[in-house]
């Protein structure tokens, strides 16, 4: 028979610990709020405020709240979507207030996976994914299971080949890829290949990299003489 394991409390904080190099600011009363009209099944009103645009008022069904990587986003149906459910980030909204008057609408059966993948976006065709990674982070790339859907091949000389299949629009999935710099290579689709050529570029420019015959927008870098940070 196998042995169980007693640890203290005082023991187990000196045994382990958990550490994120970012932790998302939460407000907790509004979450507590939410919390409570997503099991009561009431609408609440809100202001959502999403980067570059005017704050936002909304009157919504919650459905569903979920952590995901660290954040807590919430799930719902407003008018304006048609009745389709979409997510809102936590940290984004504000001023949250129970409709306690109104009648509680159906609970509504709700499956996190289907509204996932990569991340919290889940949007476009299902597509087949291939990214090459080099020998030195070959073993990085195996410690994980990134996705459900993830296959992996090996080479003789190092080199891994992950293989995905993707329903979404990239956006999170290539902010991963970049975060591995030169050690990864899109194989497929030639879409995201093209996207991650795209931005390799600007991040050289942005780093004082100059092309030949190279004309910039403005929007396409940050001036490394700008006086402001």
């Amino acid at each position: 028979m196998g042995a169980e394991l007693e640890v203290a409390p005082d023991e187990l904080s000196q045994a382990m610990s958990i550490k994120d190099t970012s932790i998302p600011k939460q407000n907790l009363n509004t979450l507590r709020l939410i919390m409570q009209a997503v099991q009561q099944c009431r609408f609440i009103d809100m202001v959502y405020t999403v980067p570059d645009r005017e704050p936002e008022q909304y009157r919504l069904a919650p459905i569903h709240c979920s952590s995901i990587n660290g954040s807590w986003y919430l799930y719902g149906q407003h008018k304006k979507s048609g009745g389709e459910i979409r997510n809102f980030k936590l940290t984004r909204i504000t001023d949250v207030v129970i409709d306690q008057k109104a009648k509680p609408f159906p609970r509504q059966h709700f499956n996190i996976e289907d509204h996932t993948d990569w991340g919290i976006i889940k949007d476009g065709k299902l597509t087949d994914v291939e990214v090459r990674f080099r020998p030195k982070v070959a073993q990085f790339i195996k410690e994980k299971v990134w996705h459900r859907s993830q296959k992996i091949d090996y080479y003789d000389d190092g080199y891994l080949r992950l293989r995905l299949k993707l329903h979404s629009s990239f956006h999170e999935f290539e902010a991963w890829l970049r975060s591995w710099g030169a050690m990864c290579e899109v194989i497929k689709p030639k879409s995201l290949r093209k996207d991650m050529e795209q931005t390799a570029l600007k991040m050289a420019r942005n780093n004082g990299h100059a092309f030949k015959g190279d004309e910039v927008k403005n929007d396409d870098y940050i001036s490394h003489t700008d006086k402001n940070p």
